[in-house]
């Protein structure tokens, strides 16, 4: 009986530490916001939102890819997506 009540304690600690990224996980937006500003204040026009998006969800690579197809200096895009990814 005791070794149950372990078993299932253990269970719902392991299962609750997996679960704390998801509640604690900031939105993306946010990530976005912070690629997108960061584009604005380099003197960046248009909206990057997609490429940023890309960012966000951890493709830096596809981010900076679709930055410097835009014509965005290289340099520039890839620190707004890291910052997209940092944020």
């Amino acid at each position: 009986m005791i070794r149950r009540l372990r078993l299932a304690a253990t269970a719902i600690l392991f299962a609750a530490a997996g679960a704390l990224p998801l509640i604690t996980a900031t939105p993306a937006h946010a990530d976005t916001a912070s690629c997108s500003a960061y584009l604005a204040d380099a003197g960046v026009a248009g909206d990057q939102t997609a490429a940023c998006d890309k960012g966000a969800a951890g493709d830096v690579t596809g981010c900076t890819g679709d930055l410097v197809g835009a014509g965005v200096a290289r340099s520039t895009a890839l620190e707004a997506c890291v910052m997209a990814v940092q944020s």
